[in-house]
């Protein structure tokens, strides 16, 4: 736990429980993924969010993947 900003508020160390979880990952391929959130951390665009196969796309070429067959 650590303070929320200024605030009076204790919040979970996010950072701290991502390294944990990314030392416990054994697959080579997925360790060397990019570190990113959800599609919708990375665009806020409705067109894209509302259509499986554009945020598919979006996610791939974050993580510059191949695009997913729609």
């Amino acid at each position: 736990m650590r303070p929320f900003h200024d605030r009076p508020f204790q919040v979970i160390d996010g950072g701290r429980l991502a390294e944990a979880l990314l030392e416990s990952i054994g697959d080579p391929q997925v360790r060397a993924l990019a570190l990113c959130g959800s599609v919708d951390q990375m665009c806020d665009s409705v067109e894209i969010l509302t259509h499986p196969a554009r945020a598919r796309a979006v996610t791939a070429a974050v993580l510059t993947l191949q695009p997913a067959a729609a």
